[in-house]
């Protein structure tokens, strides 16, 4: 029995060792990070049309991240970022 991690597209390879809390932790960060994206992007009027313009990906790209099906890669978030004037920080709790 093995875990699926198809919503963080990533391969099974190296995750039969981590707690599936874990998993649903860094889960439940994606699909905030994606929340936040797609709530910016409409405070700021942006479709996710000119989003992906904007950013020259593809709109299923921005429908995945916003929907937390996919986790940006540092550079992606860095542009999304930048596009949407949003700064990035991680605070402890």
């Amino acid at each position: 029995m093995g875990i699926h991690i198809h919503t963080l597209e990533m391969k099974p390879r190296g995750f039969k060792d981590v707690p599936l809390s874990e998993i649903r932790a860094v889960r439940k960060i994606v699909s905030m990070i994606g929340e936040e994206l797609k709530t910016r992007r409409k405070e700021l009027g942006f479709t996710q049309e000119s989003l992906a313009e904007e950013l020259d990906i593809s709109v299923a790209s921005v429908k995945r991240i916003e929907q937390g099906d996919r986790m940006p890669s540092l550079p992606m978030l860095i542009r999304f970022s930048r596009a949407l004037k949003l700064n990035i920080a991680f605070q402890r709790k």
